[in-house]
């Protein structure tokens, strides 16, 4: 709850600070179309049509994220359509490579441990936004206060090394090492704002609640013993046990059709 109250309060600062600045809604003193009521004028001034444009997303989180901590890569990317101002089909493209260690979960009974666990991959995100703001037809670009979905598949590699399972009745322990490939899934709903700063340079926010859906198993052989090798993280989703938010911080271009 912590957690989710640091990135709620964040985003609700973050819509109050970008607002004023918002070309869009700087007053411009332009003429004005008396039959059409709006500012013909207007960079922003555009005959009503069905689609407007799409939108092109670089988050900054995960870039800056890589900075400040050596365990760690990754970016995404994302593009939106935008239909009369109001739906937004969307998708994601995004790669992570992490030092997961003090993550990994595998047994009721835990030692201490000196193993390494790293998972590598990308993940792919489709889905669609709805515009929650006001929707004027005769501007190019509209605010967006949104809330939308995301279906989620990470195809990733992970590497387990030197880790050791101790059998809870037996009371001894054996270490393991294993690699593969494994594909996660999981569900997200999303709540964000996107608003234009200076013509169609964007800034956006984007709180993500995600529900976890499905992760492969792999198999390892230990003293010729098959064994279960359970993952606990996943690139674009994060820890499985508490990784359920998720933040981005976009800078976007909106390109005008």
């Amino acid at each position: 709850m912590k957690e989710m109250s640091r990135y709620i309060g964040i985003l609700i600062s973050a819509v109050l600070w970008l607002l004023p600045f918002s070309d869009i809604y700087a007053a411009k003193g332009d003429k004005k179309d008396s039959r059409k009521g709006v500012d013909t004028t207007s960079f922003y001034y555009t005959e009503p049509k069905s689609v407007y444009g799409f939108y092109v997303d670089v988050d900054l989180v995960d870039p800056l994220r890589s900075v400040f901590s050596s365990n760690r890569s990754g970016f995404n990317v994302s593009a939106g359509l935008d239909i009369n101002h109001t739906f937004m089909p969307a998708v994601e493209v995004g790669f992570a490579d992490i030092d997961a260690s003090e993550d990994y979960s595998y047994a009721v009974v835990e030692v201490p441990q000196s193993h390494v666990y790293r998972v590598s991959g990308t993940y792919f995100k489709v889905g669609a936004d709805f515009n929650l703001l006001n929707k004027k037809p005769y501007r190019t670009i509209s605010p967006m206060g949104y809330l939308g979905f995301r279906y989620v598949i990470s195809p990733y590699k992970y590497e387990v090394k030197d880790y050791v399972v101790v059998d809870a009745f037996r009371g001894d322990g054996k270490r393991f090492s294993a690699e593969g490939d494994v594909l996660a899934q999981w569900g997200e709903v999303v709540a964000g704002l996107k608003t234009p700063v200076f013509r169609y340079l964007c800034v956006g926010l984007e709180l993500h609640y995600k529900t976890f859906l499905h992760c492969q198993k792999k198999e390892s052989f230990v003293d010729d013993a098959r064994r279960i090798v359970k993952q606990s993280y996943a690139p674009g989703f994060g820890d499985f046990n508490d990784g359920v938010w998720g933040f981005r911080y976009t800078i976007s271009y909106f390109f005008h059709l």
